[in-house]
């Protein structure tokens, strides 16, 4: 895999953002090898981020849609582009003097991706809405559950056998309080 392969485009972020944002944010992921961040004609920023591992870049495209600052940021594999990137003559000149070619454009390895990484997002979707699902569901028994533990110690309080019970032992007590008072007025006397 290619030095450029490693590499997502990250659209729509704030124009409050910083480098030290977007490597904070994708650190997580894995090492970042390179930020290179742009102001857009909208007023937003954009940037191209290259990874050093192979799973830090697939771990970067499921960052697609998280908040960074103020906004919710693209994050695409750099042959999804969502806008044009038109680069000037001077930075042709350079990449030339440094050897690195203008990023590629779409192939058919990068519609096989974006189908990879649309599956991905339905099944994240999906996931998302059955953790729903099942956090609704536990909240309703744990209610339930509740509901039931409180009707059984109302039950038993109200039982006509736990109110034996308590009389029961109620006397019980009594008579055992009153032995013993009447066992330490014996002791007492010589």
């Amino acid at each position: 895999m290619g030095f450029m392969d490693l590499t997502v485009q990250v659209i729509n972020i704030s124009p409050k953002a910083t480098k030290e944002d977007l490597r904070t944010l994708f650190s997580y992921c894995g090492t970042v090898h390179e930020i290179k961040l742009e102001w857009d004609s909208d007023g937003t920023q954009m940037a191209w981020v290259t990874f050093q591992q192979p799973y830090a870049f697939q771990m970067a495209l499921l960052l697609n849609n998280a908040i960074l600052i103020d906004r919710r940021v693209r994050i695409l594999p750099l042959e999804m582009r969502e806008i044009p990137i038109c680069s000037s003559q001077s930075e042709d000149l350079r990449n030339q003097r440094t050897g690195r070619e203008s990023y590629p454009s779409a192939s058919p390895f990068s519609r096989l991706l974006q189908t990879e990484v649309e599956t991905i997002a339905k099944a994240k979707d999906l996931m998302l809405d059955t953790g729903r699902i099942l956090t609704l569901q536990t909240g309703s028994a744990i209610a339930r559950a509740e509901k039931m533990a409180g009707e059984i110690g109302s039950n038993i309080v109200n039982s006509e056998g736990f109110s034996k019970g308590a009389v029961w032992l109620s006397g019980v007590l009594d008579k055992a309080s009153k032995s013993l008072a009447e066992f330490g007025n014996n002791t007492k006397r010589p």
